[in-house]
């Protein structure tokens, strides 16, 4: 944020060489809204010989060279050597370890280092004086850098910064704190509303209405709808395939063609595999991958163990029938390679159908924010909320407890459709394979019609 102000406090006497300058300008290079600060000031005058070296340590003419744009400083200031006690700290009677009792004693001694340390620099640079850049009369050196020494002065350079902050961006601020407040104004004026009007009746009428307001998103999310963001709510095939899994995929069930082979025949048959779906349009591209598993499935194994346990024996004579055998073998076989498929078909509509819940809540909190936007809000005239013009019913919406109650509602319903269409499948599932149908005109039908009685002995026929 370029609001902000960082503060690089060193401790050298060589502005050449600054290690905290250099992580700080990792950050702000050019130091334009850095703040330097040397301490220690009361421990370093000493060590000059004469008023110039001091002179030039404090006009830190470098700093001024290498960092042109700096947006203050230096700063020069000394604070006492000692900790402030503090009941909590103080154990085993180790008291003396700290200098000072309050905080207090700790501001009055920095008061008193800081006039020491003016003190201290007005005598060294009494008679040294200080040429000007524009060429006019030089002025006293105290006059010129005094004001760099102390911590109030460097509290007082920070408090005009903030300040001209705060000018700077009060016309951006005040239009949002006014957005603000009349947001809030109007949510207040609702929920008073719904207070004053509060009973068991109109708790009621709010949970019919927001049911029936879920159900026309639950109907829209699944017709189709661009209300709720793909990149939130929305899956690819393979991020669905990472969740729910894949038909390509399904023990028991295995396909007759490869990875490749099923990859290609998605994009071109399936569609749609790369984009963000969900409601009724992941509905159905789950549909038709499922459509497209079924039409690569592969044909299964029949080892002759199984055959001669198919041919069996008949009631009435010892012979074996045959075209008895193969309906078996086929039916059962095919029972086998559909029923692993249909359970992965359940698991997939089951994610899909549990993802809606949260995008129908999405459809109707973006609907009710637009309504409040609107005219109509005074008015209580609100899609979505569960609040009429005559203030029958009142918005419950905002309960977790009832927004968990309807998200589990919507689950166990999700379960009992999944399991209810299961059921459904597996009826349909064993109609079709009841009986196995004959193609007669089939170029090797030639062997089952030898085994077929005569058509025109309709008795026979039936016989068998």
């Amino acid at each position: 944020c370029q609001d902000y102000i960082i503060l690089c406090v060193e401790d050298t006497m060589d502005w050449k060489h600054g290690a905290t300058r250099e992580i700080v300008q990792k950050a702000d290079p050019d130091l334009s809204r850095t703040v330097i600060v040397n301490t220690k000031l009361d421990t370093k005058v000493p060590q000059f010989g004469t008023p110039s070296d001091i002179c030039d340590f404090l006009q830190a003419s470098v700093i001024d060279a290498l960092s042109p744009h700096k947006l203050g400083g230096p700063f020069f200031s000394s604070v006492p050597s000692g900790r402030v006690g503090r009941p909590g700290d103080i154990k085993n009677g180790a008291f003396e370890d700290f200098l000072f009792d309050h905080d207090d004693d700790f501001v009055s001694a920095c008061i008193e280092n800081e006039e020491n340390d003016r003190a201290v620099v007005t005598r060294r640079l009494k008679s040294l004086a200080l040429r000007q850049s524009d060429g006019k009369n030089p002025l006293a050196a105290t006059k010129v850098l005094l004001p760099r020494v102390g911590l109030s002065r460097l509290r007082g350079f920070l408090e005009r910064r903030v300040d001209e902050c705060y000018r700077r961006n009060v016309a951006k601020i005040v239009p949002m704190l006014q957005a603000e407040h009349e947001s809030c104004r109007k949510r207040l004026d609702a929920c008073e509303t719904e207070l004053e009007a509060i009973s068991v009746d109109r708790l009621k009428a709010g949970a019919d209405a927001f049911c029936d307001e879920f159900c026309k998103a639950l109907k829209e999310s699944i017709q189709g709808s661009i209300i709720a963001p793909p990149q939130e709510f929305g899956e690819t095939l393979e991020q669905e395939n990472s969740v729910a899994g894949s038909f390509l995929d399904v023990q028991g069930a295995p396909m007759a063609i490869t990875g490749k082979v099923w990859e290609s025949l998605v994009r071109t048959e399936v569609g749609n595999d790369i984009h963000r779906l969900y409601g009724g349009a992941q509905y159905h591209r789950a549909m038709r991958e499922f459509n497209l598993a079924t039409r690569c499935l592969r044909t299964p194994n029949i080892s002759e163990d199984e055959i001669a346990n198919a041919a069996g024996i008949g009631d009435s004579h010892d012979g074996v029938n045959f075209l008895r055998a193969a309906c078996v073998i086929s039916l059962e076989k095919t029972r086998m390679s559909f029923d692993p498929l249909l359970e992965s078909l359940k698991i997939r509509m089951k994610h899909v159908m549990a993802k809606i819940c949260p995008i129908s809540e999405y459809m109707l909190l973006k609907k009710k924010e637009r309504a409040a936007n609107s005219y109509g809000y005074g008015n209580g005239a609100i899609f979505g909320n569960s609040r009429d013009v005559d203030g029958k019913f009142i918005d419950i919406t905002h309960n977790p407890q009832f927004r968990q109650l309807v998200r589990t509602i919507y689950e166990n319903f999700v379960q009992e459709c999944c399991e209810n269409t299961m059921m459904r499948c597996y009826d349909d599932l064993t109609s079709l394979t009841r009986f196995v149908t004959w193609d007669m005109h089939e170029r090797s039908s030639g062997a089952l019609k030898r085994a077929l009685p005569d058509q025109s002995d309709i008795v026979a026929i039936y016989q068998v």
